[in-house]
């Protein structure tokens, strides 16, 4: 199997449904579709795939494209609030990543070792950022967090090599352990009118 094209009334792709299916290359929802749901591990290690254009019906997406090492670009839809915990981990060749409108959480891992990820944008709503979030991500060099942000999770951006600057948001309380470990020397960090507790 090459090429899957999903119907417009499938809401939901389950855990697993097509880890590790070495020769799928191409993936396309149909116009008007109602997919609301990708779980865990739905495309894990689907290595050919080298984009998608999610639907903009999409909320829920749980782990989805870890180990898709092909993936360069990925435009995550407005209606989704939650990049769950490893959703692209392992992207290693994802370039580029446009989180669109609502997110408002990163989970743990969401895209720990995408090395060659440069192009990110982390919009107004997002509060959280979780642990190992962005671990190794080499090609990061400059990052403003945005301003509802509250904490950052421990090694959050542990081993960003490549980050030289990074704005922290007044609405920062606290930056978990280990957070810029191994990141670039020198790197720049500015607190933008805000004392966090820094473990």
């Amino acid at each position: 199997m090459n090429s899957i094209l999903f119907p417009a009334s499938l809401t939901d792709i389950g855990a697993s449904s097509f880890g590790e299916c070495s020769k799928l290359a191409s993936v396309t929802f149909a116009a008007n579709s109602q997919l609301s749901t990708i779980g865990l591990n739905a495309f894990d290690a689907c290595k050919l795939i080298t984009s998608i254009n999610l639907p903009a019906s999409l909320v829920n997406i749980d782990g989805a494209f870890s180990n898709c090492a092909g993936l360069e670009s990925i435009e995550v839809p407005a209606g989704v609030t939650t990049i769950g915990g490893a959703t692209f981990a392992n992207c290693t060749n994802l370039k580029s990543v446009l989180l669109k409108g609502t997110v408002q959480s990163l989970g743990k891992m969401a895209f720990m070792n995408c090395t060659q990820l440069s192009s990110l944008n982390l919009p107004d709503q997002l509060t959280s950022i979780e642990s190992y979030a962005f671990q190794n991500c080499a090609n990061l060099t400059n990052l403003k967090v945005p301003s509802g942000m509250s904490s950052l999770g421990g090694c959050a951006f542990y081993g960003c090599t490549g980050l030289k600057r990074i704005v922290i948001s007044s609405t920062v309380t606290s930056i978990g352990d280990s957070a810029f470990a191994y990141c670039s020397t020198p790197m720049k960090v500015i607190f933008d009118n805000c004392t966090p507790t820094i473990s």
